[in-house]
């Protein structure tokens, strides 16, 4: 009987055969989307339409193998990311893809629950540094884990991060610029839009550019021009307050971030926390929400009280967050719901006691209903 999914993975290859190009495999816990949206666009800017992303956030098996199959002959460049949900989920793409570049942002919790342990999701990660086609690995400088497994490879390795080793280092961020050194130079990247890890993604994309061999001042020119990626910290203008869409998916680690982001711009506006359940975290869900709940608790701990900050959970889940808050001694009652609707409703009718409206949670919980 034939097998249309192993037809269109030999298939796959078959095609990726004929194209003797660079190709990029972006993965990680968190940022994938981001990162290889932004590197995409400097490589589109260097190459024009003979370069060739992955769409959206299509990282699975079959949605790679699909866009394989769509790649012009005519490609001189690819960038894809890629996804896993459990162990050996990387054996499949990588014989396809044949990375000649691979990029590990970090080594999160999302999706623990589907691995079955923290040591397995690390396990899947990292053998993305072993794929044998890679001659380059672009790798956290930061996370002793990736940057000693990326040593143990031999291969080639451009690392980006905060720490002082680091080849693409990030040393100052703002609304406007972010500050790197690279190769031993300062050079300011201006980017006028904003994401949870704005300088960190750009940290990993200029470190991309550079393994490809393209030039500070290219890099600098597209990334003038870009406006960040849908629905990742995208801000808006909603009902007369500024509406944050942060929630195309939520891992406790990006959900922690996206707190302090929040926490860095607005410390002295008044703000709505709008939380949906993180999934997929196994027995970990109940010490995850209530993590983050004790980061809110650490951030916003006098605004809470004082009702300048206000907290509204929606889905089973995340109601574990305001559970934990009011255990932490928070005397105000927040609001949970268990539906996206009934949430809208309520945040309408109080939208304008506030001046920011911060959204974060798991994709299937469709936040952005309420911004519709």
């Amino acid at each position: 009987m034939l097998d249309l999914r192993q037809f269109t993975y030999e298939a796959a290859r078959h095609r990726r055969n004929e194209l003797d190009i660079p190709v990029v495999v972006v993965t990680g816990s968190a940022g994938k989307t981001s990162v290889k949206e932004l590197t995409g666009a400097i490589l589109t800017a260097v190459w024009g339409d003979k370069c060739f992303m992955s769409p959206a956030n299509k990282n699975t098996k079959i949605a790679l193998a699909s866009q394989v199959l769509t790649m012009p002959l005519a490609t001189k460049v690819a960038v894809f990311e890629m996804g896993a949900r459990r162990r050996h989920d990387f054996e499949i793409p990588l014989s396809y893809l044949k990375p000649s570049v691979v990029v590990l942002l970090n080594l999160g919790t999302a999706h623990v629950g589907e691995f079955g342990s923290i040591e397995n999701l690390r396990t899947e990660k990292l053998s993305a540094l072993r794929s044998p086609t890679a001659e380059v690995l672009v790798i956290s400088g930061d996370d002793k884990l990736i940057l000693d497994e990326g040593l143990r490879t031999k291969k080639k390795i451009f690392t980006f991060g905060r720490s002082d080793h680091c080849q693409i280092q990030l040393l100052e961020e703002s609304s406007e610029s972010v500050l790197l050194r690279v190769a031993g130079s300062e050079c300011r990247f201006a980017c006028s839009w904003e994401s949870s890890e704005k300088g960190l993604n750009i940290a990993a994309a200029v470190a991309i550019c550079h393994a490809l061999g393209v030039s500070s001042e290219s890099i600098q020119k597209a990334i003038r021009t870009f406006r960040g990626v849908p629905r990742r910290f995208e801000i808006l203008k909603w009902n007369g307050v500024t509406a944050i869409d942060d929630a195309f998916n939520a891992s406790p680690e990006s959900m922690m971030i996206g707190l302090r982001k929040v926490r860095g711009l607005y410390s002295d506006k008044r703000i709505l926390l709008v939380l949906g359940s993180m999934l997929e975290l196994g027995e970990s869900c109940r010490s995850a929400h209530c993590a983050v709940a004790n980061l809110i608790w650490q951030l916003f701990g006098d605004e809470l009280e004082q009702g300048r900050v206000q907290v509204i959970t929606v889905g089973n889940e995340a109601a574990l967050i305001l559970e934990q808050l009011q255990a932490l001694g928070l005397r105000r009652t927040g609001e949970t719901f268990k539906t996206v609707e009934e949430a809208r409703a309520h945040i309408l009718s109080r939208v304008q006691e506030f001046e920011i409206l911060y959204l974060k949670g798991a994709k299937s919980v469709q936040l952005q209903k309420i911004l519709n």
